[in-house]
């Protein structure tokens, strides 16, 4: 029997499955996280649009999965790996909003109206 030397495709050393595993669960439970802060807090079902159809909000995908591929970079250190999941959030939050207005022509939220915002785009303190 010959055995064939099947390779994978990786990324930072992770496989794209599980990449796109990752995205899809973390872009899922964003929807279900953000749905269900909407109606605790404000007592309404908000539509939550993404670029993706259904109950998916890819920015946490996106997030995740990038935090994820760079923790190992992280990992010796809790601190280290909490600020540097901090910096690539934060990273991935301001570059989307800022790509989805550029591109899209809408901007999906805006922290204007709180504290330590960064051009509405990403914000240290959410106050409800």
């Amino acid at each position: 029997m010959n055995k064939t030397n099947k390779t994978e495709f990786k990324i930072l050393g992770i496989s794209i499955w599980k990449i796109c595993t990752y995205f899809i669960i973390y872009s899922f439970f964003g929807y279900v996280i953000e749905t269900l802060f909407a109606i605790i807090t404000m007592g309404t079902w908000e539509c939550r649009q993404s670029f993706l159809y259904g109950p998916f909000l890819g920015i946490y995908g996106v997030g995740a999965v990038l935090i994820i591929l760079f923790a190992q970079y992280f990992n010796k250190n809790n601190f280290r790996l909490f600020l540097g999941g901090y910096i690539i959030g934060t990273i991935t939050e301001y570059i989307v909003s800022f790509g989805t207005e550029v591109i899209v022509g809408t901007r999906w939220w805006d922290y204007s109206d709180k504290i330590l915002n960064i051009n509405g785009r990403v914000c240290l303190v959410y106050s409800i």
